[in-house]
């Protein structure tokens, strides 16, 4: 039933309404629960979806290597389990002209930070991108199983 008091609630730490991004990976930290379970997340940069998620507690980045600089909005949108939804707004500006680094960094696309994952789910698609892919001479990609802490490598690139 889609009634307000059945949408789900939206709690954005990070970053705040009215940030100044200079780092080309917008790093989006919150929170989003409701009567019934949060079943995905999508984010919006300008209208535009950027990108997805199906973990109520959230933390996604999101390369913005492809926007310009000025101000921007990024929309969050929650659904539950029979599509309520509820949405959050926040503004930033974007100066890419800032922005400065040595060292290569790793974008996350997909799967999101902390996923667990069942061996029925394999295969599993790891998307990443590099901000300077030409300083990168091999990425190595390593899985923990639950309640150990060695990791184990799977491959590299």
């Amino acid at each position: 039933m889609h009634l307000k008091i059945y949408k789900p609630t939206l709690e954005v730490v990070e970053p705040e309404n009215g940030s100044i991004i200079t780092n080309p990976f917008l790093k989006i930290v919150g929170n989003a629960s409701g009567l019934r379970k949060i079943k995905r997340i999508e984010y919006y940069i300008d209208e535009k979806l950027a990108a997805y998620s199906y973990q109520p507690h959230f933390q996604k980045t999101i390369n913005l290597d492809n926007l310009k600089n000025g101000l921007h909005t990024l929309k969050i949108v929650a659904y539950d389990s029979i599509e309520n939804n509820n949405s959050t707004e926040i503004h930033f500006f974007y100066n890419s002209n800032n922005y400065q680094t040595n060292q290569p960094t790793i974008f996350w696309i997909t799967p999101s930070n902390n996923s667990s994952f069942f061996l029925q789910e394999t295969p599993i698609t790891l998307a990443f991108s590099i901000n300077s892919p030409l300083k990168v001479q091999k990425v190595k990609f390593y899985y923990i199983f639950e309640n150990d802490s060695k990791n184990h490598l799977i491959g590299m690139i």
